[in-house]
């Protein structure tokens, strides 16, 4: 594992205030990479917008540097700990946001699940293949369809 010394950390804050006097407004209902923060313990629903990482920042830099300086107060109970993508809405000059990944973690896992029985049955098909040829001819179909 590498090591950074505070000169880098100072190279990727220093880069991102160059960034920010460039950049605009943060837009209602784009989808922005950063850091969440909650209010309290118990909230799982407001999530508000801590720090903004902008891509240049994102590619530009390793991640543990990046992750450092999104996410730089990550032993706080209501912070997250780790750089998420996000859909930001902006609600009273507070910008709250939807965790994006969340959802993309949560199709994976599902089509994981659906793949790994797809994958089961051809291999079954495979294994005994006059099995299903006969019950092909029979009926003109498989009987149990994935």
């Amino acid at each position: 594992m590498e090591v950074y010394s505070d000169e880098d950390e100072d190279e990727v804050y220093e880069y991102a205030d160059e960034l920010e006097e460039n950049d605009e407004e943060l837009i209602d209902n784009n989808y922005y990479i950063g850091s969440i923060y909650r209010p309290d313990e118990y909230t799982s629903y407001d999530l508000i917008l801590s720090t903004r990482i902008h891509t240049d920042i994102f590619f530009k830099f390793p991640f543990p540097l990046v992750n450092k300086y999104g996410c730089p107060h990550s032993d706080h109970l209501y912070f997250t700990n780790r750089i998420e993508i996000v859909k930001l809405r902006v609600i009273d000059d507070c910008y709250y946001v939807t965790i994006k990944t969340f959802w993309l973690r949560e199709f994976q896992r599902k089509w994981k699940k659906k793949y790994n029985t797809r994958k089961e049955w051809i291999e079954s098909i495979r294994r005994n293949p006059g099995k299903y040829m006969d019950m092909i001819q029979r009926t003109g179909s498989f009987i149990k369809r994935h």
